[in-house]
């Protein structure tokens, strides 16, 4: 029987157009289309003004836009009401990340539905390194108050719940590990694919806290290796001022579908995520699907989800630890196919859309009694 209906709300000032922009709208929307088989109804409260023209894409999911009159400041506080309607006809009420999930906080006293708060990384741990104190300051009250709001707090890893717990004295009792899902029928080894001698592969946005420089630095000082980036960002500009700097030519490939992305992960040799901090990693687990194996920094959201040896690599993310990675891992083709196996036996046990989606329906049966 259908477990009721559920609206979701959108990160803050993200829509489906951006999604679609950066070729993830096909692996953000899976989990709720398969859901929809199981649940009465999903919608969608986004921060586009457009995005009713994805309905055909997203179906059989509901678009509730953004209306044009409204600031994305206004839609996160006033959305609720906008759509006072919908909340009214649904069963449980949940937010996609916790920037933005104030506005679930919201809706859920303006219509005393149960609330899912979804954190796929802690939010204020990782701004804190990137913005103001006033604002850092501002960013934990309102996580706080989407938490402490929340019936149920997703975590994708334990340490982004114990992030959370440790912050805002959050009950532990409430959190559930809900880890990110992989189609792993699309993300799978492709024996037709040829890998390309030396190729590592970068997936995911070019924003500072990825530390791409660093890897450019470090292909620079292997020999025979080469470096093919997907995705966009702000901090392209410089990413490509540290490849002149290192005298290589770094291959823009730019946003990349994701119903293309398992052919250019199967031409790889290694996937480098030397990232400051995660949450849980989507371009890792799609890359450990196709059994590819990941170099990663020993950080909490890439450590939760790689062991060391076993299921991927793990260095510390300056310049040189990224070289001996590399090094380790390009000169030892049986390495890499050890890794690559055991990364993807790890992700179709755990990480599947099928296992997801069951985990996903339980928080949701469990808040709607």
């Amino acid at each position: 029987m259908p477990a009721g209906s559920v609206i979701v709300f959108f990160t803050y000032r993200v829509s489906l157009a951006t999604w679609a922009a950066r070729g993830i709208l096909e692996r953000e929307t899976a989990l709720y289309r398969r859901l929809c088989g199981r649940i009465s109804r999903v919608g969608f409260v986004t921060y586009g003004v457009d995005d009713g023209r994805f309905a055909g894409r997203v179906a059989p999911i509901d678009v509730l836009p953004k209306p044009a009159a409204l600031s994305p400041a206004a839609m996160s506080v006033l959305g609720p009401l906008v759509y006072r309607r919908a909340l009214a006809r649904a069963t449980v009420l949940k937010s996609h990340q916790l920037a933005g999930a104030w506005t679930g906080a919201l809706a859920k006293r303006i219509s005393g539905k149960p609330l899912i708060v979804r954190a796929g990384y802690a939010w204020s741990a990782n701004r804190a390194r990137e913005v103001s104190v006033a604002r850092h300051r501002l960013i934990t009250r309102l996580e706080r108050f989407a938490v402490r709001a929340a019936d149920r707090v997703i975590a994708t890893s334990a340490g982004v719940a114990e992030q959370l717990v440790a912050m805002h004295g959050l009950d532990r009792a409430r959190v559930r590990l809900v880890p990110n899902h992989v189609e792993i029928d699309r993300f799978a080894p492709d024996p037709s694919a040829v890998r390309e001698k030396g190729l590592v592969l970068f997936v995911g946005r070019l924003s500072p806290e990825k530390n791409i420089p660093a890897l450019v630095n470090a292909v620079a000082r292997v020999p025979g290796a080469r470096l093919r980036i997907i995705g966009e960002g702000d901090e392209k500009p410089a990413v490509v001022a540290a490849a002149a700097r290192a005298g290589i030519d770094v291959e823009f490939a730019g946003a990349v579908p994701n119903e293309t992305l398992p052919r250019h992960i199967n031409q790889a040799e290694v996937l480098a995520l030397p990232s400051r901090y995660e949450g849980q990693p989507k371009a890792a687990l799609e890359a450990m699907a196709c059994g590819v194996p990941v170099l990663g920094t020993d950080t909490p959201g890439i450590r939760d989800l790689i062991a060391h040896g076993e299921t991927g690599w793990l260095v510390s993310g300056d310049t040189t630890g990224l070289v001996e990675g590399l090094t380790a891992l390009l000169g030892d083709a049986p390495l890499r196919a050890r890794l690559g196996a055991a990364a993807r036996d790890v992700i179709a046990a755990r990480h599947s859309l099928a296992a997801v989606a069951e985990a996903e329906l339980a928080v949701i049966r469990d808040v709607a009694g």
